[in-house]
């Protein structure tokens, strides 16, 4: 899970989105307050995630300016707020840990972008636009809005994201439970490389770093689990444009890795 800010965004509390005024509706134009926003998400998530075990366990917000364009075309800096990104994490009592589900939310009053959320295990958010995760909803401010966004978010989350999720718990039960040695990691590792997991050298050897001298416990297990967590180190320096994509390639090779002998 991932909330980059680097393009004129700053992290805040609830306390300061719920400050933050929306824009008049217009017969064109129906505005979604962004504290609104992040309340149905989880009053939604906490109904049917709750029911299966989950509790919220960190909530992250971002507020940033929002840009339009005056009579004579040039750009114009709306007020701080026109744009809201947020990531919530969930787990359960069961888990080891290691890794949690996440909801990304997104909201704009300068009509930049659509407002919707995207979740999985690998969501990632950035105050760029950039928005990804395993299931992503994206809804125009126009119409009837409200009432799209929660019966979709409830049917997703009842039905996709439950499979997505315990899909995942599964593939990293595989993963922990295939042993490799270090000579064998690093020759993973090469492979990696090779099918383009990493963006460049640098990226290489911080995954070969992690996994010749793992910092953290849960780096330290010998198995395609514990190499995973390395290139997951490494692959933290990605540019935002593809940093889903490199997530989703180590996965997939990762797991290709368990049907062989």
């Amino acid at each position: 899970m991932s909330m980059m800010i680097h393009c004129g965004g700053r992290v805040v509390d609830f306390e300061e989105i719920k400050n933050v005024k929306p824009p008049i509706k217009t017969k064109t134009y129906t505005p979604i307050e962004h504290k609104d926003l992040i309340l149905n998400v989880s009053r939604v998530t906490d109904n049917i995630l709750g029911n299966k075990g989950y509790k919220l366990v960190d909530s992250q917000y971002a507020l940033a300016y929002g840009m339009t364009k005056d009579e004579n075309g040039e750009i114009v800096y709306q007020d701080d707020g026109a744009k809201m990104f947020g990531l919530l994490s969930f787990d359960r009592p069961d888990s080891d840990g290691s890794y949690a589900r996440s909801i990304g939310i997104r909201n704009s009053y300068d009509r930049s972008m659509s407002v919707g959320w995207s979740f999985g295990v690998r969501v990632f958010v950035c105050d760029n636009l950039a928005f990804t995760g395993d299931i992503t909803y994206m809804r125009k401010h126009t119409g009837d809005v409200w009432k799209d966004l929660r019966h979709k978010l409830y049917d997703s989350l009842e039905d996709s994201a439950n499979s997505t999720w315990t899909k995942m718990d599964d593939d990293i039960g595989l993963m922990k439970d295939r042993k490799i040695s270090k000579r064998r990691g690093y020759e993973l590792l090469g492979r990696f490389y090779g099918d383009r997991v990493f963006t460049g050298s640098n990226q290489f050897n911080e995954a070969f770093r992690h996994w010749k001298t793992p910092p953290y416990e849960e780096f330290g297990e010998s198995s395609v689990w514990g190499l995973y967590n390395a290139c997951t180190h490494a692959l933290k320096t990605c540019k935002p444009n593809n940093i889903m994509q490199r997530h989703i390639k180590l996965h997939d090779n990762s797991m290709k890795l368990i049907g062989e002998a």
